[in-house]
């Protein structure tokens, strides 16, 4: 009777263990704004001071204006970078 306890003990353990990785979500794939594109990994370390200005899309949602791309996807906080038409 020992043996088939320690099995149903041991066959339990090995249920909930299934149960509870099968559960664990997948990171979901975040919806960007239109015109925004998510930033290349790894990111840049080094970029030109050419000005063509863009916006960083920061991980709480709020943009913040940059002198290039390179430059917004340099930054960690930004997660996707979009290129702003001065003439607009």
């Amino acid at each position: 009777m020992k043996v088939k306890t320690n099995y149903q003990a041991l066959l339990s353990c090995c249920a909930m263990v299934f149960v509870v990785t099968a559960c664990q979500s997948q990171p979901q794939e975040i919806q960007l704004p239109k015109g925004f594109v998510k930033c290349p990994e790894p990111r840049p370390e080094i970029c030109t001071m050419q000005y063509e200005p863009a916006d960083g899309l920061l991980a709480d949602g709020t943009t913040k204006s940059y002198g290039n791309a390179c430059s917004a996807c340099g930054d960690p906080q930004v997660i996707a970078v979009k290129k702003v038409n001065p003439t607009e």
